[in-house]
């Protein structure tokens, strides 16, 4: 039995693979403001968390924009660190009850689903091949775990083209392939009566609704999330307490000591699996989930390498 931990170096692998734009980038944490916010300003949260940066404000809001990228280029800040701002003062705006919610539909999920649809979707033909995607889906069995770290369902779109059903996590069905989504995903409905997860090639509309829970479908990339603050992903999380994998690979992930959570995770599942594989360009990466399992891992900086060594490509391909 796998466990395959896929982050955001696998959408972005995808969309070069696969994708209609090939100048379009999917964000990584320390670009998300400059790929996703091309038309949207995160109002009122960003104001007040420039003058927390030393940041003059411009009272008009036409500079305050520019000022959070200019500050996201220079690394002097990112996304997580401003989520993790607006989760600490989420309830600072009586005059913008749905502020938190507005701005994970707005800011967050829109321009993702955006994304998934401008890059994979073709009027008329409907999603574009999943190259990559079905290529790693030739090791997966019935019965593995995914832990799907992206709020987009393009790899779980990927397993099911290859013809293999998926189970999203915390249903078990030991004749499909697992998803675990514990920063919740885009087809994670959630409404007072319950959630669920819809169908991974999400059609059409923006999904959540603004009828539906934001709060509750996702966890935003903040610095210090912790999952048991957020009760879905908690569940998700408990529920992958059963697999004890002979083998874990990471695909496009990126590894940050923060993440207390995940990192117990990726621990507990190195303790039953023989070896351990990163697919990452960056050999720091493969030096950071050694640092964090305490276990030697097999480093490959492209998924190209990594596909020849499990005999899914040839060198001449």
């Amino acid at each position: 039995m796998k466990a395959l931990v896929v982050g955001a170096g696998a959408t972005i692998e995808e969309s070069r693979r696969s994708g209609v734009n090939f100048e379009f980038q999917f964000p990584l944490v320390s670009n998300f403001a400059k790929v996703m916010w091309k038309e949207y300003l995160p109002h009122p949260f960003l104001h007040p968390f420039l003058a927390s940066m030393g940041v003059l404000v411009d009272p008009t809001g036409d500079k305050s924009l520019q000022d959070f990228l200019d500050l996201e280029k220079a690394g002097k800040t990112n996304v997580e660190e401003f989520f993790e701002f607006c989760w600490q003062i989420r309830d600072a705006f009586p005059e913008y009850p749905n502020a938190w919610h507005n701005m994970q539909h707005h800011g967050f999920l829109r321009p993702i689903t955006d994304a998934m649809f401008s890059q994979f979707y073709e009027s008329g033909v409907g999603w574009r091949p999943l190259t990559a995607g079905m290529f790693v889906s030739k090791i997966l069995q019935s019965g593995d775990l995914i832990i799907n770290l992206n709020y987009d369902t393009v790899f779980e779109m990927a397993i099911t083209a290859s013809g293999k059903p998926i189970s999203y996590l915390p249903s078990f069905n030991p004749t499909r392939v697992h998803v675990a989504k514990p920063h919740g995903s885009v087809n994670l409905l959630v409404k007072p009566e319950g959630c669920c997860f819809g169908q991974p090639a999400i059609h059409g509309t923006i999904v959540p609704t603004m009828d539906d829970s934001l709060a509750a479908s996702i966890l935003p990339p903040r610095l210090h999330k912790h999952y048991s603050q957020h009760p879905i992903s908690q569940i998700i999380m408990d529920a992958t307490l059963r697999f004890a994998p002979q083998e874990l690979l990471f695909w496009g992930v990126g590894f940050t000591q923060s993440d207390l959570d995940l990192n117990a995770l990726y621990s507990r599942l190195a303790m039953t699996s023989d070896f351990i594989t990163v697919i990452n360009p960056e050999i720091r990466a493969a030096h950071a989930a050694s640092d964090i399992t305490k276990r030697a891992v097999l480093h490959f900086p492209t998924l190209d390498s990594w596909l020849v060594s499990r005999g899914i490509l040839t060198k001449a391909e």
